[in-house]
């Protein structure tokens, strides 16, 4: 909807807080800023999901300064086996354990053939790029088109699929790797 205004401070404030419905992420905040006749200056949006505010909310109250080892994107904070890059693609929360969202192999039937596909969990709102690879050996990855495509592209997931049917190459590992923001 239209900007509403929540809060305003006096000259020299630099903080505010503001009282959010659990569950809400999807926020957009309009910092304006007045001069003594009292027109505005600045406008600026600021997408709470972007990853270093993101980062900042999750991680803020126990490592200010996004310094620590436990906040940075490769760390496991929580201990569940998916680093907090991982996290914060899934949507889950870095710091429960009990907060996971697991890629699942499957084998999809198209036409007469039969491909090893990868289900990838996501939230099409948060900006990483997600990329699937397939190996025949473990040691070698062919990553993107044509050795493994994007079957679907949803919101919620993508499945990414190898190329090459099973008959054809029996032995198929994939993978997803996610770019660093």
């Amino acid at each position: 909807g239209p900007f509403q205004i929540i809060d305003e401070k006096p000259s020299g404030a630099t903080t505010s807080t503001i009282a959010l419905n659990a569950g809400v992420e999807d926020l957009v905040l309009q910092v304006s800023t007045y001069n003594s006749i009292g027109d505005t200056d600045a406008a600026s949006p600021v997408d709470l999901l972007t990853p270093h505010s993101w980062r900042y909310r999750t991680f803020g109250d126990i490592d200010p300064n996004l310094n620590a080892p436990t906040s940075q994107w490769n760390a496991d904070a929580d201990g569940d086996g998916q680093t907090n890059l991982w996290e914060y693609a899934f949507a889950t929360n870095p710091r429960s354990g009990s907060s996971v969202a697991r890629c699942e192999s499957r084998f999809s039937i198209v036409g007469e053939n039969t491909f090893l596909e990868y289900r990838v969990p996501r939230d099409a709102r948060r900006s990483v790029s997600i990329t699937g690879s397939v190996s025949g050996n473990l040691s070698s990855w062919l990553s993107g088109a044509p050795a493994c495509v994007v079957a679907e592209d949803q919101p919620t997931h993508l499945l990414f699929r190898s190329a090459v049917p099973v008959n054809e190459s029996p032995r198929q590992f994939m993978r997803a790797g996610i770019a660093v923001p």
